[in-house]
């Protein structure tokens, strides 16, 4: 059904530093894998924009898993849904992006992964 298509058929992607930065950025801490992961309402802008602001805050590049918005009614729906488990049965395409991720990301030789 549309309603199910919307919430595992999604075109969520991993954003690497240069994509969100539009460029190289100065990482002073490469022991460190800081990535954000947008919330509910973001477009990809918005979601390298929270990037940027944690840059600023904090001085870690972050990468970006951007989940893109369905709207302010299903988006909160899918975050109720993920919250109380009702998504047990099944893994959204942002979950399955973030987990996959995760595994890869694992693999390599960082001290510390921070996921926000």
């Amino acid at each position: 059904s549309w309603f199910w298509n919307q919430l595992y058929e999604k075109d969520e992607k991993y954003y690497d530093y240069e994509e969100v930065y539009g460029g190289e950025v100065q990482n002073d801490h490469p022991e460190e894998l800081w990535i954000y992961v947008n919330g509910i309402l973001t477009d990809v802008n918005g979601g390298k924009g929270g990037c940027k602001k944690i840059y600023e805050m904090f001085g870690r590049p972050c990468k970006l898993i951007h989940n893109p918005t369905d709207g302010p009614l299903l988006d909160l729906l899918e975050c109720i849904m993920g919250k109380t488990g009702l998504l047990k049965l099944g893994q959204t395409g942002p979950r399955k992006l973030v987990r996959n991720v995760l595994a890869e990301e694992m693999k390599k030789d960082y001290k510390k992964i921070v996921l926000i």
